[in-house]
């Protein structure tokens, strides 16, 4: 039978530096996934609290910048964010606990999808602001913020949350957006386009502004305040 020999093969030093530096560019080009993982009410500054897996062990790194970071039924632990955020993405999603960004930046940017669709995302001192600017998509389905909001997203879908203080909401892509409705604005409400798509509110249920709606149009395209939804509850500007 014929045996088959492999030739060791030597890696010069700049071969083992280009390898090195790729594996580097793709973890600070698409960043890790990281969930938060605590059962009981801790800080976001705790690599015990961050797993590479939904409810698995802690040990992972503190997110930074270009991660993506997941909060689901894995961790019920309210989060305390006790240093600044700059993060790649963020999905919130059957978590029933409460972020509290605690008066931190809290900065979500790149080209990563968001979602928002469950617990609380507090900010007690009321001084600092979710703030998300993405190229990629925004859905709003369900969480309640006590913090103030500032989007400005390619694509988004208001499909049924509730933004107690400051908020604006900005579409800047080419797509069209089509949203359900059924939000809740009981603060200052902007909801700007800037992009070549329509942005479509309302089309099942009707939001409610408590507060003062001011819509605004820097786009090519359009803005429905509220489409097939039985009426439209608030004052617009």
């Amino acid at each position: 039978m014929d045996r088959l020999y492999l030739k060791p093969v030597r890696i010069s030093g700049w071969c083992a530096t280009l390898l090195l530096f790729a594996c580097l560019f793709t973890h600070f080009s698409f960043g890790a996934t990281v969930f938060w993982t605590a059962p009981l009410p801790s800080n976001w500054n705790n690599t015990a609290n961050w797993s590479a897996t939904s409810g698995g062990a802690g040990g992972a790194a503190v997110p930074v910048a270009g991660d993506s970071v997941i909060f689901n039924a894995g961790g019920a632990g309210n989060c305390l964010v006790d240093i600044p955020v700059a993060i790649g993405s963020i999905n919130v999603s059957g978590y029933t606990g409460t972020i509290n960004i605690n008066g931190q930046a809290f900065v979500i940017s790149g080209t990563k999808n968001n979602i928002f669709s469950s617990g609380t995302i507090n900010d007690l001192p009321g001084t600092s602001v979710v703030s998300v600017n993405t190229t990629g998509i925004t859905t709003f389905s369900g969480t309640t913020f006590g913090a103030s909001v500032n989007i400005v997203s390619g694509q988004l879908f208001l499909n049924g949350s509730v933004f107690n203080n400051a908020t604006t909401l900005e579409k800047n892509g080419a797509t069209d957006n089509l949203s359900s409705g059924n939000n809740t604005y009981p603060g200052t409400t902007a909801i700007p386009n800037s992009g070549s798509g329509y942005i479509l509110l309302a089309n099942v249920n009707p939001d409610i502004y408590n507060g003062v709606l001011t819509v605004s149009n820097t786009g090519s395209n359009l803005i429905y305040a509220a489409n097939n939804a039985t009426g439209i509850m608030g004052s617009i500007s």
